[in-house]
């Protein structure tokens, strides 16, 4: 046996799909009463786009007011009522019954479809837009329906504080991470950056040793930290670079350094700054 919700749920796809065509076979019959032959029908076909770019965007109105409303049962007593929601759904079907009705002792087919189609577009608009906003209306001035979405409105905010004393924390977390690391790394490496410093401003930078030296630096910061620690480290040695009046630093380090973990050698010099 079909439960009430997925009745309700097929009446509504194939109430959608009943409104739909109806909207486009009174596009066509009201051509073809005008007097326009099918080729012309078929070449506005692109046009009509435009009215179904309309009823699509009617449709999510609707849709999208039926799941606020279900979403928000509390605040919406009325039009959650079985009964309601039946007759929210049938709406198509209603006005088609009910253009048929009207169409009573009419004889000529084209009326009685254009009757149908005309009473389903009418009464799925009346009831989709027009009834569903004034109940809507109506349920945002009960006491319970205020008293709710107050509720609601002040829990949604405390859970965006919530969230927002969440980030905060976190990011003050990892910020004071970042300091006790640097700190780790400044005291590590403290000694190596000045040597290296110093060396880089002698004529004995560019000897093996110097290189050697270079290499062992940048392998053990990149065991350390990886790229994070060796671009601190490689801050720190040009901190220290202090040029001579003859001779002026030069960044060793940005080279030799090259291969070393994900390090790449920069495309120029990279003199220290005086």
């Amino acid at each position: 046996m079909i439960s009430f919700p997925r009745l309700l749920k097929r009446i509504h796809v194939l109430g959608t799909a009943w409104f739909l065509l109806c909207a486009a076979i009174l596009l066509i019959v009201s051509l073809r009463q005008a007097g326009f032959n099918w080729w012309f029908v078929f070449s506005v076909s692109g046009y009509s786009s435009i009215l179904f770019a309309f009823l699509i965007t009617f449709y999510l109105f609707a849709l999208f007011r039926g799941v606020v409303r279900a979403q928000c049962a509390v605040e919406h007593p009325l039009s959650t009522t079985p009964a309601y929601l039946f007759f929210y759904d049938a709406a198509p079907f209603l006005g088609a019954v009910a253009g048929l009705l009207g169409s009573i002792g009419v004889s000529d087919f084209a009326a009685i479809v254009r009757m149908a189609t005309e009473g389903t577009l009418g009464m799925t608009f009346v009831t989709w837009v027009v009834l569903d906003s004034v109940v809507g209306g109506v349920e945002s001035l009960l006491p319970q329906s205020r008293q709710s979405r107050a509720v609601r409105i002040a829990a949604a905010r405390a859970e965006k504080e919530r969230i927002k004393r969440e980030n905060a924390a976190m990011l003050e977390s990892l910020e004071r991470r970042e300091r006790e690391l640097q700190r780790d790394w400044r005291a590590a490496f403290e000694d190596a950056a000045t040597a290296l410093a110093n060396l880089y401003c002698t004529e004995q930078a560019a000897t093996e040793q110097a290189r050697l030296m270079t290499a062992d630096v940048g392998a053990k910061a990149w065991a350390t930290g990886k790229m994070a620690c060796m671009r601190f480290v490689h801050q720190m040695i040009r901190e220290r670079m202090k040029p001579c009046p003859h001779r002026p630093c030069m960044d060793y380090a940005a080279f030799w350094w090259d291969g070393i973990g994900a390090w790449r050698r920069p495309q120029k010099a990279m003199p220290a700054a005086n």
